[in-house]
């Protein structure tokens, strides 16, 4: 075998030639500035360290092994270069922090490797990086193991869906758990209730302006019928009387804000008195206590001891006495 050690030395008979020093080194390695004039684990723990303070990832993100990555939020091309350096991202590639070094010979010839850092500087976001971790999540898609569960879910489901309401005459809604039947008389000029029926200024013909005006003395007979039911309850719970608002919320009954103020759905009207009532109770009791500790429960059963009861038919039969 004819080896030669240089490209410039290659001649038709050469068989080998040797791997230049560069070669043996990554891209990262061959970007430290004088790694020949370097010890190894210097020059490795360098690499390793380079990779952490990368910018950001150019290709491949998606395909890698690793589930884990340190992102340098501000990066910086380094000032010392090296001819790879000029050769990547025509030197602008950016894998860690320029920094200014005072180095300290305590013992005159020899240096301690540490380096002190200035706080001010960390907060300022000197060698700020995020992390990024990425974990990896499976569905599974049995259905046979499941058919029965599946099948009891739909059934609930059937059951419990709303048959499509009409706003017609004749028509019928829930007013605090008893039935309403809706009478539209383009005749009048507000909304009055006579026994159990609610005559509308609207036309019969006319669903979308029933189903306003009906929606409309719904809510206004909210406003009353909750501020009622507020001013009879804050006093048992030795809370102020806290501003009302109404919701239109689809999977909410109330909110409690910490400024004393409580928004109820509006829905609520629909419903009997002693879900209402329990809606009411567990919004002010979150004036107490905003969360849902023991704390919190024992304000509400303080007030209301068959709760749990109520919160369960709440959630079971809600759907009966509301609009599809």
């Amino acid at each position: 075998a004819l080896i030669a050690n240089w490209p410039e030395h290659v001649q038709s008979d050469t068989t080998h030639m040797e791997v230049h020093p560069s070669s043996i080194l990554g891209l990262l390695g061959n970007m430290i500035p004088y790694p020949n004039h370097n010890q190894s684990p210097r020059n490795q723990l360098s690499a390793s360290q380079s990779k952490q303070g990368l910018s950001l990832y150019a290709t491949n993100w998606m395909n890698r092994f690793d589930n884990t990555a340190h992102v340098l939020c501000y990066g910086q091309a380094p000032l010392s270069r090296t001819l790879y350096q000029d050769y990547i991202g025509s030197g602008k590639m950016s894998y860690g922090q320029n920094i200014i070094l005072a180095m300290g010979m305590y013992g005159g010839y020899n240096q301690e490797d540490g380096i002190i850092m200035n706080a001010d500087a960390l907060q300022r976001g000197q060698f700020r990086s995020i992390c990024y971790r990425s974990y990896e999540g499976y569905e599974e898609d049995d259905t046979i193991a499941h058919a029965d569960w599946i099948a009891r879910k739909l059934a609930v489901w059937r059951e419990r869906r709303p048959a499509p309401f009409s706003w017609s005459a004749g028509a019928q809604l829930m007013l605090l758990g008893e039935p309403l039947v809706l009478a539209p008389d383009p005749l009048q000029t507000v909304a009055v209730l006579r026994g159990e029926q609610l005559f509308l200024p609207a036309k019969a013909g006319d669903p979308q302006a029933l189903a306003r005006a009906a929606i409309d003395w719904l809510r206004a007979r909210a406003n009353e019928h909750f501020a009622l039911r507020v001013a009879h309850f804050a006093p048992c719970l030795g809370v102020k009387l806290p501003l009302i608002r109404l919701s239109n919320a689809r999977t909410r009954w109330g909110t409690c804000h910490p400024h004393g103020r409580i928004h109820l759905n509006w829905r609520l009207i629909h419903m009997p008195p002693e879900l209402l009532d329990y809606v009411v109770v567990h919004e002010l009791a979150h004036l107490h206590e905003p969360n849902h500790s023991p704390r919190f429960w024992r304000h509400v059963e303080r007030i209301l001891p068959d709760h749990l009861q109520r919160r369960r038919r709440l959630r079971t039969d809600a759907y009966r006495f509301l609009l599809p």
